[in-house]
């Protein structure tokens, strides 16, 4: 897989944990009851954002990690010998979960010491054994009355190489440039090829080196990236805002709620009527 198109995954997955981090949930104690319960909020949150990265193919996602087994969200509590104590939705004879524990325990030290105790702070790493890449990203609550460590995390698995090679293009614009062109395109009510002429002809560029150039850092075409762009936002402020539904729909790009829920309930696997708004 490219470089270029796993850090825009592996971005997204981030900014979603980096939401969750911030949902104003207070821990009740440290028990299963409590981990299980916050490991569903948690589980629910990401199998959402991958389902839907699966059905856009978002930055060629299809193409690496579409098998169901690819992705997993584990719950994972340490003793203050960084022994496994608990666990959440972990198979000891599956192979990944072995490795995803054992990189997480030979952190926990790191963990503790760089992380605020009795709060639910942000994890995340890329890790790459064995021609196989993985990247983890969830919380970790260190208790500070015991020492124990509760991880929550989300994990995806990617086979082959991540590499800079490309197939010899190169691009036209810089990545902060191509970047500028898609914060004023998304920007716009009008999502039309007519737009996307304006916006390329502006940066002085013709719209057929702009989609290669999108191609390349993003995956998809600049119309169809934007599209992708504005459903995965409607589900952050589904999840994240307090805001109403009709004005997420008009954030997102969309005309009316109906439009923006008849596109959502095509996503496989995403029921609507169980959807958590955590705000």
């Amino acid at each position: 897989m490219k470089q270029q198109l796993f850090e825009v995954l592996f971005n997204k997955v981030d900014d979603f944990i980096s939401h969750f981090e911030k949902v104003p949930l207070k821990r009740f104690n440290n028990g299963l009851a409590w981990e299980q319960f916050y490991f569903s909020y948690f589980s629910s949150m990401t199998s959402t954002l991958i389902h839907s990265m699966n059905h856009l193919d978002y930055v060629q996602f299809n193409s690496y990690v579409i098998q169901e087994e690819k992705l997993d969200n584990i719950g994972l509590t340490y003793n203050h010998k960084n022994e496994l104590v608990r666990a959440i939705n972990y198979e000891e004879n599956k192979e990944n979960h072995k490795l995803i524990t054992k990189y997480l325990q030979d952190n926990l030290d790191k963990i503790r010491t760089n992380k605020q105790a009795d709060t639910y702070q942000k994890i995340s790493c890329k890790y790459e054994i064995d021609n196989t890449t993985y990247f983890i990203t969830g919380t970790a609550f260190v208790d500070s009355d015991t020492q124990s460590v509760t991880i929550v995390c989300c994990s995806l698995e990617i086979n082959g190489e991540i590499t800079y090679k490309e197939d010899g293009y190169t691009p036209t614009l810089n990545k902060a440039t191509c970047e500028e062109v898609y914060q004023e395109f998304i920007a716009l009510d009008d999502c039309s090829e007519i737009a996307a002429h304006q916006v390329a002809k502006n940066h002085k560029i013709s719209l057929d080196i702009l989609n290669k150039d999108f191609i390349y850092y993003y995956g998809d075409q600049v119309i169809n990236y934007c599209k992708k762009e504005r459903l995965l936002k409607s589900l952050e402020l589904l999840l994240f805002s307090s805001i109403d539904t009709e004005q997420i729909a008009r954030k997102s790009g969309f005309k009316n709620w109906n439009e923006l829920l008849e596109t959502l309930s095509k996503i496989p696997n995403i029921n609507m009527n169980t959807l958590i708004r955590y705000n």
